[in-house]
């Protein structure tokens, strides 16, 4: 019998070492994030009813309305090295306040994250577009655990790639 507080994939877990994620920030620079604990994102549909003369029975629905999300977390390290990528390309395209601080949430990016399963040649992609920091979340404590950092991103869109084709929920 299969230890079910251990699932795996093909006999193999999956593994940080197996997951390579790039930001692209707006203006073309790329960064190769390393000091990240995780990464979570969600595309959902929500769709309406349409209901019968009668008002009771549902005899279609809506195509409906999507909304996509996605949040990541940060060692200390790798936020420190994200927020200067994000600060200098603020800079260079002007998202700056009136005291001449950059507005680091006006800067948008993409992350691809990709990932593999040892024995299992494919490349699972996962695009977030139009990614932008919308919330810092920091909980510093004493104690043992690293420095972690919660991050909303905000994507436009998220998006997958099947077969070689991108496809989206909606």
């Amino acid at each position: 019998m299969a230890a079910e507080n251990y699932p795996s994939v093909n006999e193999n877990e999956v593994s940080w070492a197996d997951i390579d994620t790039t930001i692209i920030l707006t203006g073309g620079k790329t960064i190769r994030t390393a000091d990240y604990e995780g990464i979570k994102c969600n595309s959902e549909v929500k769709k309406g009813d349409v209901r019968g003369a009668s008002g009771g029975r549902v005899v279609k629905r809506t195509t409906g309305e999507k909304t996509d999300a996605g949040s990541a977390t940060f060692l200390r390290s790798g936020l420190r090295t994200l927020m200067r990528d994000l600060k200098d390309a603020a800079k260079t395209l002007g998202f700056v306040d009136s005291a001449g601080r950059p507005r680091l949430s006006q800067v948008a990016f993409t992350l691809n994250v990709k990932h593999s399963v040892p024995g299992d040649p494919a490349i699972y992609t996962v695009i977030m577009r139009g990614c932008t920091l919308c919330k810092v979340d920091m909980s510093m404590a004493v104690g043992p655990d690293a420095d972690k950092v919660e991050l909303d991103l905000n994507p436009i869109e998220v998006s997958w790639l099947v077969d070689g084709e991108e496809c989206v929920l909606l």
